[in-house]
């Protein structure tokens, strides 16, 4: 776990053929998070800091967020969360742990 992580997620990156990046993306990348009605930015860890995120494969990330406090009674576990850069959906997956 990354020291101030907030959430822990089961995600996967998607394939550029599914519309994901076109290179892998990298721990600590700060995607923009969709959890039902609420859209804000995170930072996204993988066990460490240069882990690169092989499309296809499911990863248990933490998720740092900077406004935690304006969120943090909004997200429960088993959520539904999609990773994005602009309207490119990257990674989709679920909340898997409050932390």
């Amino acid at each position: 776990m990354i020291n101030g992580s907030q959430a822990q997620a089961r995600i996967m990156f998607l394939s550029q053929s599914e519309g994901g990046r076109r290179t892998p993306a990298i721990s600590g990348i700060k995607p923009q998070l969709k959890v039902g009605d609420i859209f804000t930015s995170c930072f996204v860890w993988g066990e460490s800091t240069d882990q690169i995120f092989v499309p296809g494969v499911e990863y248990l990330v933490d998720l740092q967020f900077p406004f935690w406090e304006e969120y943090s009674d909004r997200f429960t576990v088993g959520m539904h969360v999609q990773l994005r850069e602009g309207t490119r959906i990257i990674a989709t997956g679920s909340i898997s742990a409050i932390l």
